[in-house]
């Protein structure tokens, strides 16, 4: 792509500090908004990990953070044309401090431990201290980006509740983009969910253009009372070195910072701009609602049939009468579908649905995409469709694994004496709604000596990124096992290995609870649960297995004896079911140490005895449609009760117990049983005979 000059106007039409009212900002005090500068380039391996860990940040804390992710320095030299994203002034924020390695980042540009610029794992702490302070001035803006003159129009308040820090301060205001795709090193190792179909990262946040100076505006007027406002009007160039500008993408955010010599003065508070968009009277949008991800009470049916469906609304003044719209699973060949004979004015809106299909078992990536509108157009506001990516999670409906053996070696992780780690483990869904990274929640390798693991589950409770739960909200992290057929088994046993230390001595709160479910999802047994420290003396069902607290840096058990074994009997309950899925559910409250997973098995699992009497056992036409024959063969005559089940083991038909001779041909009707996987069971004092159909519609 040709550069193109940047054009800049910045006007200053009004600069006022005055003691009447605002119209953008509060006047009550509040506590400080976090902004994190993340210092990132596309050649930094373990700069997606950055990325992920501010998203993280982000969406822990709506509405109070913002987060501007700058690339500078070395690592972010263009590989090639159109992945030039450096910045004037991100170079300037990254010449103001000492920075020693990427990613990097510094929260309100403070201090923490002689440094303003620290490593990612410390960010989270970092912001949850300055998003408890109170703050001595309110920020706020107003954005309107008109897309047809590509002008911004950017008006911003601040309002001192108190008096602020120094003689005057800083504001900021900085145009920042989402959606931009590029090469990005260890993208989909650290942040496998921005890789996009073509292969590209998708980058997020990024720094594009400053519309104050280096150091900021001038707050001459910081005491208590004082309203300050400014407006800016800036052009919009097409691209910035070569990278396109699509404004749809674009965010305001505005900060305020003491003034200090240098420009290195700590930000006080920051807030993104609201946002309005002009768009040219030709214009065609649809703004979308959550797509369908799957039923969270049913992973047996988002697995068999999984129907893809979103909802979108007109945008525009401009009637809308086709959607070409897209799916894609796991970024897997895009499956489209094309609604006509649309009549949609201002407001309304529709379903779009796809054909149902099945799913595999596990934790499955599903993205939306609104391809054209009324045959020709694109989508003319991107960013106002919210939640098109999400994951369904999907477990075997006809399951024929009969036993759980898992001491993680699978993954095969490497062999060397560093660690190593995966999210991917055959027969295990890991349920993560927060996006944790794979060194903190999955499979951990590690072939050295210094500690007793060599591959294993691991939670990272230690590190800041692992997010709090007071159990009201989705809890932290899950890994299901995949349904197991027990039909016929009994004596079911549930065994496995954990290690865990607390973080503080005396206090912790990680837990470790195990479900078991006969319906796919829909309901789920505690089995067996664990909190808390072992020096508790109020507490019996304590996690920790270590007397010691490691409070610096992540535990790792050291030899066999921090390990606990663990063996649940699943009783009677569990015994001949034809579905047994067991779900691993962890977390951590305030603090906690790391927690390790190894050597899960279900075992100790006996065939219920099977009826010698009966030689012979046929259903035809077997699939059935309204009825079916049975013929089977007995030694000698016999009672039998005879039964059908559906998949989840459930009686739907019961013909009752007689004696039967030693030939037999019964007709069953089934006309009254939906379509499925169906259970023919013949069962006497001796035991029972199960033959498996199918009913079609």
């Amino acid at each position: 792509m040709k550069l193109r000059p940047i054009f800049t106007l910045l006007i200053t039409a009004l600069a006022l500090q005055m003691n009447y009212a605002q119209s953008i900002v509060s006047t009550t005090p509040a506590n400080k908004n976090v902004i994190l500068e993340e210092l990132t380039g596309i050649g930094c391996g373990y700069c997606p990990d950055g990325h992920l860990k501010a998203q993280q940040l982000l969406d822990a804390n709506p509405g109070r953070v913002v987060v501007a992710n700058i690339h500078e320095g070395s690592f972010a030299s263009p590989n090639g044309a159109g992945t030039d994203f450096r910045t004037v002034w991100g170079d300037y924020v990254g010449s103001l401090f000492n920075v020693s390695g990427y990613p990097t980042g510094c929260i309100n540009r403070r201090s923490f431990n002689g440094s303003v610029m620290n490593s990612r794992s410390a960010w989270i702490g970092h912001a949850n201290t300055i998003l408890a302070e109170s703050s001595p001035v309110n920020v706020g803006a107003t954005a309107n980006l008109d897309l047809g003159a590509r002008v911004a129009t950017v008006n911003v308040e601040a309002y001192y509740t108190s008096t602020g820090t120094g003689n005057q301060n800083k504001i900021h205001v900085i145009l920042l983009q989402d959606n931009i795709p590029g090469p990005q090193s260890g993208g989909a190792t650290w942040n496998p969910n921005q890789i996009l179909p073509n292969g590209d990262y998708n980058h997020m946040h990024m720094l594009r253009h400053s519309l104050t100076p280096d150091d900021g505006d001038i707050i001459s007027n910081v005491s208590s009372g004082t309203l300050y406002s400014n407006s800016y009007s800036y052009v919009m160039p097409n691209d910035y070195n070569g990278v396109t500008l699509n404004i749809p993408d674009a965010h305001v955010a505005v900060f305020v910072k003491r003034s200090v010599a240098g420009g290195t003065g700590e930000i006080e508070t920051a807030d993104y701009a609201a946002l309005t968009f002009n768009t040219p009277t030709n214009a065609l949008d649809m703004a979308t609602s959550t797509g369908y991800f799957g039923s969270s009470s049913d992973y047996c049916g988002n697995g068999s049939s999984f129907t893809p469906s979103f909802y979108a609304e007109n945008a525009t003044n401009n009637t809308i009468t086709s959607i070409e719209a897209q799916y894609t699973v796991n970024l897997g060949t895009p499956v489209t579908t094309t609604v006509n004979n649309l009549n949609l004015a201002n407001g309304a809106g529709t379903t779009i649905t796809f054909p149902t299909v099945g799913l595999p078992a596990g934790v499955n990536q599903v993205k939306y995409d609104i391809v054209e509108i009324n045959g020709s157009s694109a989508d003319y506001i991107p960013s106002n469709n919210l939640q098109m990516s999400g994951t369904v999670v999907s477990l075997t409906a006809s399951p024929t694994l009969q036993t759980l053996q898992e001491d993680f070696e699978t993954p095969n992780l490497g062999n060397s004496n560093t660690f190593e780690y995966s999210q991917t483990l055959p027969g295990a869904l890991f349920v993560n709604p927060y996006a944790i990274s794979y060194d903190l929640f999955g499979v951990i390798g590690y072939n050295g000596t210094t500690h007793d693991l060599t591959q294993c589950i691991q939670a990272n409770f230690k590190d800041e990124a692992w997010p709090y739960t007071n159990f009201s909200t989705p809890l932290a992290a899950e890994v299901i096992f995949d349904n197991l057929n027990l039909h016929n088994r009994i004596n079911n046993t549930l065994t496995f290995d954990y290690a865990h230390a607390e973080e503080t001595a005396n206090y912790g709160d990680g837990f470790l609870f195990i479900f078991a479910s006969k319906d796919c999802g829909a309901t789920w047994d505690t089995l067996w649960s664990r909190s808390g420290y072992k020096a508790d003396p109020s507490n019996n069902n304590y996690l920790t297995t270590v007397n010691y607290a490691v409070s610096s840096t992540t535990y790792y058990p050291a030899d066999a004896s921090e390990w606990a074994s663990v063996s649940i009997d699943l009783g009677v309950a569990y015994d001949n079911i034809w579905k047994l899925a067991i779900k691993f559910q962890m977390g951590k409250v305030s603090s906690a140490n790391a927690l390790y997973i190894d050597n899960i098995n279900v075992s100790s699992i006996v065939p219920v005895q099977k009826i010698e009497q009966i030689t012979t056992l046929n259903i035809k036409p077997n699939p059935v449609k309204n009825s079916m024959i049975v013929d089977f063969t007995l030694k000698e005559s016999e009672d039998l009760k005879i039964s059908i089940l559906n998949s989840l083991g459930q009686t739907v038909k019961d013909l009752g117990s007689k004696n039967y001779d030693e030939q037999n041909s019964i007709n069953i009707d089934v006309d009254n049983l939906s379509g499925g996987v169906y259970f023919l069971n013949l069962s006497s004092a001796e035991g029972t005979k199960t033959e498996q159909f199918i009913i079609i519609d």
